[in-house]
């Protein structure tokens, strides 16, 4: 049977593009290739800048902004947004980054209207090598209680 859960089927794309590569450049990424989990995905643009790291939104899906309550490109990842996983996820996202490959993330979190929002998550490096990840493309499946 083929598993149709986000998680696997964006890791296994990221997989397909990686091929020989530490990572797969983001420049070998194509959305139309996931175009079914697309808007469940949100890019952070990684940027060092005097050895800190600062992760940018560069790309919210529609079903992201539905359940996070806002469209965030632009604004950097703060671990205070109230109704968004954040602290955990820019855990993953340092993680990615030191040791780049595929990363799992789970939990749940209260959104703006007090909807208990169960989630799995997976964060994909990408990048032109270890040593220099650009983006981190993250892909979110959720049930809401």
């Amino acid at each position: 049977m083929h598993d149709q859960r986000l998680t696997t089927r964006l890791i296994n794309y990221w997989e397909s593009i990686k091929k020989e590569r530490d990572i797969p450049p983001m420049e070998l990424f194509n959305p139309q290739a996931i175009d079914d989990l697309w808007q469940r995905c949100f890019v952070i643009s990684v940027r060092t800048d005097h050895s800190k790291i600062t992760y940018t939104y560069s790309y919210v899906g529609d079903d992201i902004k539905t359940i996070f309550g806002s469209n965030m490109v632009g604004q950097k990842v703060n671990s205070k947004m109230v109704f968004t996983p954040a602290r955990k996820m820019i855990e993953k996202m340092d993680e990615a980054v030191t040791m780049p490959d595929p990363k799992l993330l789970d939990g749940k979190f209260v959104d703006e209207n007090s909807n208990m929002i169960k989630y799995r998550s997976c964060l994909l490096p990408m990048g032109h090598d270890k040593q220099n990840i650009t983006d981190i493309i993250v892909g979110i499946s959720w049930t809401s209680f």
